[in-house]
C-alpha cells in the first residue's frame, strides 16, 4: 500500500469557468458559456459541444470555449477529440497559458511527461500573473516527481511554497516528494500543513493515516481515519484503512466490522477483500479467507497491486 496517495487526479472535471466579458451577438460570452455549462452539468453533451463550436465561431480568441469543449469531450471519453480541442484553441491563442497548461496535463495524463513540461514551461512563459505562472509551476513539479527527478520538483515546489503555503496541492506534493527521497519528518509537516490549511479536507487526514500505516504506527493512524470517517461518514477506503490497522493490533472484531462496511459502500474494492481474508485468516477462518481472496483475484488485485493474493493462496488455500 503506498503511504500517502495523489490525491488530486490531473483531469478536472466539467466545472463553472466563467469569467469572459466579451459580447457576442446581443448575447454576452458569460451568458454563452453559462448555457454551455448547464448543458454539459445536465448531460447534454452534444448540444453543449454545438454551443461551444457557435461561440469559438463568433468568437476564435475564447480560451474558455475552447477549455469547456475539451472538458466536455474528456467526460465523454473521448480524448483525441479532447486533445483536438486543446490544439484548436492553441492555434487561435498561442500565447494562452491556460491553454498551454490544459494541454500539459493532457500530455502528463497519457505518460508523455516530457511534452507536458515543454508545454508548462510554455504555459509560464506566458503566464500573465504570478498566481497562473505558480499554478502552472506545481504542474511542472508533478511531471518531474512522474520521471522520478525529485530533486527539481522539490526545487521547483519549495519555490512555489515561498508564493503560497497554503495551496493544498502544492502540499500533498510535497508531502509525496519528502516520502519518496526518506525524508519523514518532513513528510509529515506537509501532510499536517494539509490539513491546517483547510480541516475539513477529507483526503488530508486519510493520507496522514496513510503515512502512519506504512511507518507501521497503526495506533496513529487510528484517529486521522476517524476523523476522515467523522467529516465523510461513507467514505468506504478510510473503513479499509482503519480495518487494517485495527487487525494489525489485534482488535479482530473492529476491523471485520469496518471491512464490512467498507464492502457495502463500495463493493468491488480487490484490496478490502484481501483486508478482510487477512482478518478471516486471523480468526482461523479459512474458507471464507480463500473465498475472498479469489474474489480479490477475480476484481483484479494482481494488476493494481501485485502477486501478494496470489501468494496467500498459495500457502492457505
Amino acid at each position: 500500500m503506498k503511504k500517502i496517495a495523489n490525491i488530486f487526479p490531473y483531469l478536472v472535471v466539467f466545472g463553472l469557468l466563467i469569467f469572459s466579458q466579451a459580447a457576442v451577438y446581443g448575447q454576452t460570452e458569460d451568458e454563452a458559456l453559462e448555457e454551455i455549462v448547464a448543458y454539459g452539468n445536465a448531460g447534454k453533451y452534444k448540444k453543449a459541444l454545438k454551443l461551444c463550436d457557435e461561440l469559438i465561431a463568433k468568437n476564435p480568441k475564447s480560451i474558455l470555449a475552447y477549455q469547456n469543449k475539451c472538458t466536455i469531450y474528456k467526460i465523454m471519453g473521448d480524448y483525441s477529440q479532447a486533445f483536438d480541442a486543446l490544439n484548436q484553441g492553441l492555434t487561435a491563442n498561442p500565447n494562452s497559458a491556460e491553454l498551454y497548461r490544459e494541454r500539459g496535463i493532457f500530455y502528463q495524463n497519457v505518460a508523455k511527461t516530457d511534452a507536458a513540461i515543454r508545454d508548462y514551461n510554455l504555459g509560464i512563459k506566458f503566464a500573465e500573473n504570478d498566481t497562473l505562472r505558480n499554478s502552472i509551476m506545481i504542474s511542472k513539479a508533478t511531471a518531474y516527481s512522474d520521471l522520478r527527478n525529485f530533486k527539481e520538483a522539490y526545487a521547483i515546489d519549495m519555490e512555489c511554497f515561498a508564493f503560497d503555503s497554503t495551496n493544498l496541492v502544492l502540499l500533498n506534493n510535497l508531502a509525496i516528494i519528502c516520502d519518496e527521497i526518506g525524508k519523514s519528518d518532513l513528510t509529515i509537516y506537509y501532510l499536517t500543513k494539509v490539513v491546517e490549511a483547510d480541516s475539513l479536507f477529507t483526503p488530508g487526514y486519510v493520507n496522514i493515516g496513510f503515512y502512519y500505516q506504512g511507518k507501521g504506527e497503526y495506533e496513529k493512524s487510528i484517529p486521522y481515519f476517524d476523523k476522515a470517517l467523522l467529516l465523510d461518514p461513507n467514505e468506504a477506503l478510510s473503513y479499509s484503512n482503519r480495518s487494517y490497522s485495527k487487525l494489525k493490533i489485534g482488535d479482530l472484531e473492529g476491523a471485520l466490522k469496518d471491512v464490512n462496511r467498507s464492502l457495502e459502500l463500495y463493493s468491488t474494492n480487490s484490496y478490502a477483500y484481501r483486508n478482510r481474508a487477512l482478518i478471516y485468516l486471523e480468526m482461523g477462518q479459512k474458507t471464507k479467507a480463500c473465498e475472498d481472496l479469489q474474489r480479490a483475484i477475480d476484481l483484479g488485485f494482481t494488476t493494481q497491486y501485485g502477486n501478494e493474493v496470489r501468494d496467500l493462496i498459495g500457502r492457505n488455500c
